[in-house]
């Protein structure tokens, strides 16, 4: 090959010219993207050129215009912290505070006074399992859920608390001061008054989690069980007192007061009337020291009847006990008249069991037999050495009474008509 056939690395001589070809010197061949280099009579392929990663793309982009994505990641942490420190944290914790559930175990209202109470709570507060949150002392507040505007009637104070999974939270002997002395009423009344009731507390506290912190709302309405109007109230015995003590006592009596709630009452001294039909009262009954802790509670009673008002009324009250006698016992009725602790009226105590009307029933046998017992000095024994005496058969006295009480349901008569013995002491 003479010298003008070759022209150039990369260029051909064209046949049948003399000249050198107008292309650059490099072919490419339209199936590859290798170059071919050489004349016309000695082509070589060499290495196709590789093309870069997307990596490697990422990284020569980021190292051209790192001070930009810099400067961004700047403002994002400027906009995104506080946005992660006052929102997303706040609202994780919110919301730890309120799928935590606070049953309420128990609760002792103590030591009444017109303006305060002494209260003692257990409760606990759980969280979810591997967290754990520390929060700050609080004062929650409590209200009636039923009530349209938010009115709290007490405050109480809780120290701060470590919370991981089941933390129990106990309130031990705190005077509070009653703050509205109507809501507390209403509450009181519903718990007395109801199967369930509603207590609700309110409270703003700091929550920790870890070095993250938040202010959180605890807002909880529990539902407890009532008093049921104490119902199940029961006259266990009655025993009347002749001749009347030094006080005028001339009725003792031993009283059940069930308590169906977890909520302890400490009332003080209880004044009660014993009623009669239409609003008539009979006398009243005095129980000292009442405490009503849940379950049956049992005391004793002492009572004044009015035996005049008692006399004079036999025939409206033996047709008002006619029910009752029929099944051999005698109703006798009652209801608040007066609480008083440590000499001091308790209002709201008295508004709601002055209202409450309490029945129970007394066997006429019992009655009559404690009663004449009590008169002799000598119990059962005393009775039976008596009516052996007299020549009196007990049975057929009342069953003598029973039957002039079947025989007559309106019109009844003062007395009935035993056949009873005169019997000459003299």
């Amino acid at each position: 090959m003479g010298r003008n056939d070759y022209i150039g690395a990369g260029q051909f001589a064209t046949p049948g010219k003399g000249k050198a070809s107008q292309h650059d010197g490099i072919e490419k061949d339209s199936s590859s993207s290798a170059q071919i280099i050489g004349d016309a009579g000695n082509v070589s392929q060499v290495k196709a050129i590789s093309r870069p990663t997307k990596t490697q793309v990422i990284k020569k982009h980021i190292g051209r215009f790192w001070v930009c994505y810099g400067i961004g990641g700047i403002v994002l942490l400027a906009i995104g912290l506080p946005i992660l420190f006052l929102v997303i944290v706040p609202k994780i914790a919110q919301r730890l505070v309120d799928d935590a559930d606070l049953p309420i175990y128990s609760v002792t209202i103590r030591n009444p006074k017109a303006n305060s109470v002494v209260i003692t709570l257990a409760t606990s507060l759980k969280i979810p399992k591997g967290l754990t949150v520390h929060l700050d002392p609080l004062t929650l507040q409590l209200y009636r859920p039923e009530e349209p505007t938010f009115i709290p009637f007490v405050e109480v104070s809780l120290p701060g608390y470590k919370l991981r999974g089941t933390t129990n939270i106990t309130l031990e002997n705190q005077l509070v001061t009653i703050g509205d002395i109507d809501q507390f009423t209403k509450f009181l009344g519903n718990a007395v008054a109801n199967q369930k009731f509603v207590i609700a507390a309110r409270g703003k506290a700091r929550a920790h989690l870890g070095a993250l912190h938040a202010d959180v709302t605890l807002d909880k309405k529990v539902t407890l069980d009532g008093l049921d109007n104490l119902k199940g109230f029961s006259i266990d015995s009655a025993t009347a007192v002749f001749p009347p003590e030094a006080d005028g006592t001339n009725l003792r009596a031993r009283l059940t007061i069930p308590n169906r709630s977890t909520v302890s009452f400490d009332l003080g001294n209880e004044t009660l009337n014993i009623n009669g039909p239409n609003g008539l009262i009979l006398g009243n009954a005095t129980v000292l020291d009442v405490y009503v802790q849940p379950g049956n509670n049992t005391f004793e009673a002492t009572g004044v009847l009015d035996l005049a008002t008692l006399v004079g009324n036999l025939q409206t009250l033996i047709t008002y006990w006619a029910p009752s006698l029929a099944n051999g016992n005698i109703k006798l009725a009652a209801s608040g008249n007066a609480t008083i602790f440590n000499g001091e009226h308790i209002k709201y105590y008295e508004d709601i069991l002055n209202g409450l009307e309490l029945e129970g029933e007394v066997p006429v046998i019992s009655l009559l037999a404690n009663s004449l017992g009590n008169l002799l000095g000598g119990g059962m024994d005393g009775i039976k050495n008596l009516t052996d005496y007299l020549g009196l058969n007990v049975t057929e006295i009342l069953g003598e009474f029973d039957s002039n009480l079947n025989t007559s349901t309106t019109s009844v008569r003062s007395r009935a008509d035993p056949v009873m013995r005169t019997v000459d002491m003299g």
